[in-house]
């Protein structure tokens, strides 16, 4: 099969117009809200300004309670004048001010876990909004850095695997959340690092990158368990789902499961230091507790979850108030779904990669169901968003595309350009939509974004312009990681242990294996 982009250009040409294509779309997502676009932001960033415990950082008023009145910035705490009016743009945060202090309540003080509002804190400073910039191209940054080391450390199928599972989750929930300053950025950053890096690095691969790996593995579990306590549940589950997949390698190999017991203990401490725990046994105040049966209650949350789960893809942007575009559901959806089928009809599954694949996809459900039948309400009424099951479906993608058997596994160059093109198309239109939302706050009449534009930040390109260089970016970026093909470059010696437990050390130079 001929390759889609040329092979005969250095590496160094390739990455240069990957990380090119990635800022240019970066940029896009991040000037394309305003400070509070992400669900629940007068709250984080309340607690971003005054991190627990807040009179070390804020004012603090006399009050009863567990949130006494703190003091922020009006840009601050009211940056999300426009929430829920999908009509209006957000012009309304033009009149707020960065030194006015005004008391709010909303803030954290136990309810995470706390140490990702401590890390942003630093980046804290009188200019709210350039405040608020950084902090999510802080973020864009870690996760280039932690995803690009992963890339680069794994082998060619390594690298396919990486590739696949973050582009074709990535439209809309990923992108969007990615570039906020939502906790979310972090849980679903940490979970799929940690599982990206511990199951690469007990794939065949030479032992410093197996090292490396493993290491980069736990970083990932670090910021997941820093970010949010169900992340720390999730990292428990994708522990025991990379273990059940790799089970004759670590059982022959007792030491490999040092990184496991260090991730799944920074979970539990995650999961058990704020009181988000006590939903997975008492529920959680939602509003719509229902006066039925539990088992009644258990069948119609049932017939609920499908709908649920699959508000990944049919996403609502914003604070929940501009979903995204059908164009861009279905375009992301055939994607992924794609990528499943093909992943597990192209693999010789054996029963742990079927376990580990059934395990994954009923957390993704049961997590959910648990929450929702502690608390006593159905899905629809309960808050419930698919964003906080988010990195346990990117992993099940993952997991699906997984095998030890083929490494050299590439899709098909028909399905290659099909998956380039929907990935691009269901970017181009979220982005649309969500600039269109902020700037006009209605839907236009022409197709240009800057035509009667109500707000927007000054000093850079105008609405359509950065509508253009985020679709030709996040293309550029998707064609580069999906399509390029280079000449395979032997490795080092691979230490596998086959289905049997046998070691043994083998050189891509020579046909042979020689048993240890």
């Amino acid at each position: 099969m001929k390759n889609i982009l040329p092979r005969n250009w250095p590496m160094g040409v390739w990455v240069i117009l990957c990380l090119a294509g990635l800022i240019m779309s970066s940029y896009a997502w991040i000037v394309s809200s305003p400070t509070g676009g992400s669900p629940d932001d007068d709250f984080h960033q309340a607690s971003i300004w005054c991190p627990t415990p807040a009179d070390q950082h804020c004012v603090v008023l006399p009050g009863e309670g567990d949130h006494p009145p703190i003091l922020v910035p009006q840009s601050v705490a009211q940056s999300d004048c426009y929430r829920f009016l999908a009509g209006k743009s957000a012009a309304c945060q033009l009149h707020l001010s960065d030194r006015l202090m005004i008391p709010v309540t909303r803030y954290d003080n136990g309810m995470y876990p706390g140490y990702y509002y401590d890390f942003m804190h630093m980046f804290v400073e009188n200019d709210v909004d350039r405040a608020i910039l950084v902090m999510r191209w802080v973020n864009v940054g870690l996760a280039t850095l932690l995803y690009g080391a992963i890339f680069f450390l794994a082998s060619p199928s390594g690298r396919r695997l990486t590739a696949y599972t973050l582009l074709g989750t990535a439209v809309p929930l990923v992108t969007f959340f990615s570039t906020s300053i939502n906790p979310s950025a972090w849980a679903i950053l940490g979970v799929v690092s940690a599982w990206l890096g511990f199951h690469l690095g007990l794939s065949p691969t030479s032992k410093p990158r197996r090292i490396a790996l493993l290491s980069l593995g736990v970083v990932g579990a670090v910021l997941a368990a820093a970010a949010r306590s169900d992340s720390g549940a999730y990292l428990v589950i994708i522990c025991a789902a990379v273990l059940v997949y790799h089970w004759p390698t670590v059982i022959h190999r007792i030491r490999l499961v040092t990184p496991f017991v260090v991730a799944s203990i920074l979970g539990v401490l995650s999961f058990l230091s704020s009181n988000q725990a006590d939903a997975a046994t008492g529920g959680m105040n939602f509003t719509g507790r229902q006066q039925i049966g539990s088992i009644k209650l258990f069948v119609m949350n049932v017939f609920q979850l499908p709908e649920y789960v699959t508000g990944y893809w049919n996403f609502y942007m914003g604070w929940l108030d501009t979903k995204v575009p059908w164009t861009t559901t279905i375009c992301a959806t055939a994607v992924a779904f794609g990528l499943c089928v093909w992943g597990i009809s192209q693999a010789k599954m054996n029963f742990r990669h079927w376990l580990s694949i059934i395990g994954l996809f009923l957390a993704i459900l049961g997590v959910p169901l648990l929450i929702v039948q502690a608390s006593h309400t159905f899905v629809s009424y309960s808050g419930m968003q698919a964003r906080y099951i988010a990195p346990l479906i990117i992993v099940f993608v993952g997991a699906c595309l997984a095998d030890r058997n083929q490494p050299s596994r590439s899709l098909p160059l028909a399905t290659t350009v099909a998956f380039v093109v929907l990935t691009s198309v269901a970017n181009m239109y979220a982005l649309y939509t969500l600039i269109q939302r902020y700037v006009t706050g209605a839907r236009l009449t022409g197709l240009s974004l800057s035509a009667g534009a109500q707000w927007w930040r000054g000093g850079g390109p105008s609405p359509m312009w950065t509508w253009v260089m985020g679709s030709v970016g996040f293309a550029l970026m998707t064609t580069i990681l999906f399509a390029v093909r280079r000449p395979s470059v032997p490795e080092p010696a691979l230490t596998t242990i086959d289905e049997y437990g046998s070691m043994s050390t083998s050189d891509p130079l020579t046909t042979g294996t020689q048993q240890k």
